[in-house]
């Protein structure tokens, strides 16, 4: 009845009946679930694709490997 007055019949409900298919019956798991739905996420931006001709042409220099000639 709390979760009703907080969230509304309406969604509490709804939540119920979806909890029942987990088998799930505690109010904590229907509060948890009604957060997580109403928890707003940013929309994701476009994707952004690189072409080859776009990508930078690195010029690495030679590893100096005369460390290891020591050992």
């Amino acid at each position: 009845m709390a979760l009703a007055e907080i969230w509304g019949s309406e969604k509490v409900a709804r939540t119920i009946e979806d909890a029942i298919q987990s088998e799930a019956y505690s109010s904590q798991y229907i509060d948890n679930i009604i957060q997580q739905r109403e928890r707003h996420t940013p929309q994701p931006g476009p994707l952004h694709l690189t072409r080859r001709s776009d990508l930078l042409e690195l010029e690495l220099s030679p590893a100096d490997l005369a460390l290891y000639d020591n050992l």
